[in-house]
């Protein structure tokens, strides 16, 4: 890992009730050109990209966990570009009035500010299979991560499984007394080819290989399949 903190915001987007669907997926599209207007107006100064991640339904896969509709990642330079963005009071004002529209509860109920690992990456991967890990009562972080790291090893050692890259995201210190929305000790992503690619682990009956570490001292406590979509990228196309 770099010494050079980058923050990530990671979020989980729950739709707000009128929303359905590929309606969910506009509307959600919308509030991030609005956040990105906000962005564009600093000249992108402070957001390096900022990524949708739209959830997919996949006969076999073994998802787990709360019913999220999708993950979104904000990457900042760095924790003083972090600041920068919260500094933006009227930003801030327009984009949590846009997100009661947009979603069932605030994003940051369900999220959380995290240092960016990458462990292993062959190419940047739009699918990804993201698998959150809480440490049980009785197991320290130190366990969980060196449990993880045996996990990881094994399944990185079995080139057939198709695994283009591992990214592990740990939070860093929160920005309130309340702490983060979101409860995670390791926020881990798999990233795969393509859809195609996943669903033929599921032909072969080799998705068990990757399923979450199981252990009475750990918990999987979210395991989804997502495709990414770069807004910022998309939007200097």
């Amino acid at each position: 890992m770099s010494g050079q903190v980058r923050p990530k915001r990671i979020y989980f987007a729950l739709r707000h009730p009128q929303w359905q669907g590929d309606a969910f997926k506009a509307r959600w599209r919308q509030h991030g050109q609005l956040a990105m207007r906000f962005m564009s107006e600093q000249s992108w100064a402070h957001v390096d990209r900022y990524v949708h991640g739209d959830r997919i339904a996949l006969d076999g896969f073994p998802s787990s966990g709360r019913a999220y509709d999708g993950m979104g990642i904000v990457f900042f330079n760095s924790p003083w570009s972090r600041q920068q963005h919260l500094a933006n009071a009227h930003a801030r004002e327009v984009l949590l009035a846009d997100e009661d529209e947009t979603f069932v509860d605030r994003v940051s109920q369900h999220g959380m500010v995290s240092q960016e690992n990458v462990v292993f990456r062959l190419q940047n991967p739009t699918v990804k299979w993201v698998q959150i890990y809480k440490a049980n009562p009785g197991c320290s972080v130190d366990e969980l991560n060196q449990q993880l790291g045996v996990h990881r090893e094994l399944l990185l050692s079995r080139p057939h499984l198709g695994i283009q890259s591992w990214i592990e995201n740990r939070p860093l210190p929160p920005e309130s007394m309340a702490g983060w929305g979101l409860s995670a000790d390791v926020i881990v992503e798999i990233g795969f080819q393509s859809v195609e690619a996943v669903q033929d682990l599921v032909i072969r009956n080799a998705i068990q290989r990757i399923e979450p570490l199981k252990t009475p001292l750990i918990s999987c406590t979210l395991n989804m399949l997502v495709k990414d979509i770069d807004l910022k990228a998309s939007a200097n196309a």
